[in-house]
């Protein structure tokens, strides 16, 4: 369609505009991601449970020492969940390095070229515009570390359940 508004003398046209397309490319892309991220957080989360499950299972014979002189399931369970919080934040951590290293990489190898291919498809050779591919979006950066740490916590449920469930003195005689 057209649009005029009152008091100006212009009219805009979609018409031989590659905007259109772009926000269709964009709302697309965004979906695919989330379907991306879904999959990438059920990887995670049986890479933390088989990683977290193997420290448990490899630490039997502290958790059986932990329970002979005292403690509590629930203060062995702890243990092992504030051990999965500082995992999951050191992966957190690398993982939005990496990110931001990459994403910077790519940068500046492709913006100089899709400022080119811009500038020409959309006619504006002498506009002083650049392309940048890195954007910060703090909300869902906020949202992939909450789903790490979920993913981390979710991974150590059931081989903490295991863990807690097991006898001691079974533990310790198997060593």
């Amino acid at each position: 369609g057209t649009c005029k508004p009152s008091g100006r003398l212009y009219t805009a046209h979609l018409a031989f505009s590659n905007s259109s397309a772009i926000d269709d490319i964009r709302k697309q892309v965004r979906t695919w991601l989330s379907y991306a991220m879904l999959v990438v957080a059920i990887l995670a989360v049986a890479i933390m449970w088989i990683t977290v499950g193997r420290t448990i299972v490899d630490g039997r014979h502290e958790t059986a020492v932990f329970r002979a002189i005292g403690f509590k399931r629930v203060d062995v369970a702890s243990v092992y969940i504030v051990y999965t919080i500082l995992l999951s934040l050191l992966v957190t951590t690398c993982a939005f390095g990496l990110g931001i290293i990459g994403a910077h990489l790519l940068d500046s190898q492709f913006t100089p070229g899709l400022t080119a291919q811009a500038r020409y498809s959309f006619n504006d050779m002498n506009s002083a515009k650049q392309i940048s591919l890195v954007s910060y979006d703090w909300h869902q950066l906020g949202l992939i570390a909450i789903i790490c740490l979920a993913t981390g916590l979710l991974g150590v449920v059931l081989p903490l359940i295991r863990n807690v469930r097991r006898s001691p003195i079974r533990d310790m005689r198997e060593e």
